[in-house]
């Protein structure tokens, strides 16, 4: 239950006269309401820009995560692995500023407050589940144009 009444606090900040959720989406394998999928290890994820998206190095972008599990509760990732924030202007042939790193605020709920874009433009946005040899052992991705 707390982990549900921290979700509703996060989703409330996010709220206002404008959603500022991702709008123009490209999601691999999934609907265009933020939610990805990484099958390998039964995990749904929830994805949520706490603001509009900024270009200006000299700006932290949040991104927040929400892990499910196959029936829909609040999961944290599996034990030795960890998320990863990554992204690339793929018509420009750069990546970003900043990747920044995840912190674990609940059960299955993730904040990545450290993302630095170069510009705004059309970005290749990744997630990666990492093992502890820092290897990717699972991908998710979406296009943004901002």
């Amino acid at each position: 239950m707390k982990s549900l009444f921290v979700v509703f606090i996060f989703l409330m900040a996010c709220s206002g006269p404008k959603d500022y959720r991702t709008e123009d989406v490209n999601l691999n394998q999934q609907s265009k309401d933020n939610d990805l999928s990484m099958k390998d290890h039964h995990l749904k994820l929830k994805i949520y820009w706490l603001a509009p998206l900024s270009g200006n190095v000299n700006v932290n972008n949040s991104l927040l995560v929400l892990v499910f599990n196959n029936n829909g509760f609040l999961v944290d990732i599996p034990e030795n692995y960890y998320l990863e924030f990554y992204a690339t202007m793929p018509e420009m042939g750069h990546p970003m500023e900043s990747e920044g790193y995840f912190k674990r605020i609940d059960k299955g709920i993730y904040k990545n407050e450290n993302i630095k874009f170069t510009m705004g433009g059309f970005w290749r946005m990744e997630l990666w589940l990492m093992n502890l040899n820092n290897e990717a052992v699972e991908q998710v991705f979406w296009d943004t144009t901002w």
